[in-house]
């Protein structure tokens, strides 16, 4: 590729005079001056050579070449051949005619922006390991920090938490924090609160943990959104419209009158699009409510709506 018309009939008329004339295959004719580039290798292991014009390769071999005018290289599943502001995209992807794949080529250059639209610039980059990964950027200023950003402070106490044994998932699919007193319950060698928690390791950095969790602004968010993860463990939620008979009907969790809040899940899983526009003001629908979680309930008998007695 990269070669002219001229050069091109030149070489096939030379070929065609040979005593035993070889065809030529796969030719992609250049507009202007650019890198003449010749495949050759294997289909399994493909190499590259290009000469006549300053150029440099960069690749998913995790190789990148400076600008010579001539050059070779080992084409991966994926490659680019740069020079100027122009650049071949080499792309190797699965066909289903040919079992060794085929080889798509695309000429990149450099778009002229209209106020319809505005000019963008295609970034690529080649990781360690894995598939290349590619965007279209706008103009501007962009900085790639030399190291990933620091993880967020409730995402790490989160973490820590998880690998200390402070968070930890119940039975009933319900996520559970170490209550704020277990180092204290453990000190005097009693159970109390700490009942459950005996496989966790009382040390400095447990107790740093769990101040930050009951006494710092990242433990407030975390223990926040575990309240939110349980809540939407809880689907029953309902609405009945005002009467007489609203008042005979109670929830139950294993025999007895389970408490109640006056708002839905924070999901809202339970409860349809048309049961929330039902809600609206004037619709003669009351706030919906839900089965709320007592203090120091396990939470897991089974939830159910009957009619109290005495009522028809």
């Amino acid at each position: 590729s990269g070669v002219r018309f001229d050069e091109v009939a030149a070489l096939a008329a030379g070929k065609s005079g040979a005593s035993a004339p070889v065809p030529l295959r796969n030719v992609v004719l250049a507009e202007e001056a650019m890198p003449r580039v010749q495949l050759g290798g294997s289909a399994a292991a493909p190499e590259l050579r290009w000469e006549g014009h300053a150029a440099r390769w960069v690749g998913d071999q995790g190789t990148v070449y400076q600008a010579a005018t001539t050059g070779q290289a080992r084409l991966g599943r994926q490659g680019w051949l740069l020079w100027e502001q122009e650049a071949l995209r080499f792309l190797r992807r699965p066909a289903g005619a040919c079992a060794a794949g085929e080889l798509v080529l695309q000429l990149y250059r450099p778009a002229v922006p209209s106020p319809s639209q505005p000019g963008r610039a295609l970034a690529l980059a080649f990781p360690a390991a894995g598939a290349p990964v590619e965007t279209w950027l706008a103009p501007g200023d962009y900085r790639v920090p030399a190291a990933a950003s620091p993880a967020l402070e409730d995402q790490r106490l989160f973490d820590s938490l998880l690998a200390r044994g402070l968070l930890r998932m119940k039975a009933d699919g319900q996520a559970e924090l170490a209550p704020p007193d277990l180092a204290a319950w453990r000190a005097q060698g009693r159970a109390g609160g700490s009942a459950g928690w005996d496989g966790v390791a009382i040390d400095g950095d447990t107790q740093r943990l769990l101040e930050r969790l009951y006494r710092h602004a990242d433990g407030d968010f975390v223990r926040e959104q575990v309240r939110i993860f349980n809540s939407e463990r809880r689907l029953l939620a309902w609405r009945l419209r005002p009467s007489g008979d609203a008042g005979r009907w109670r929830i139950e969790a294993g025999g007895a009158p389970a408490p109640l809040a006056r708002d839905l899940p924070a999901a809202a899983t339970g409860c349809s699009p048309a049961c929330r526009r039902a809600g609206a003001a004037g619709s003669g629908w009351p706030p919906g409510r839900s089965a709320a979680r007592a203090r120091g309930c396990a939470c897991s008998s089974p939830l159910r709506r009957r009619r109290t007695p005495g009522s028809s």
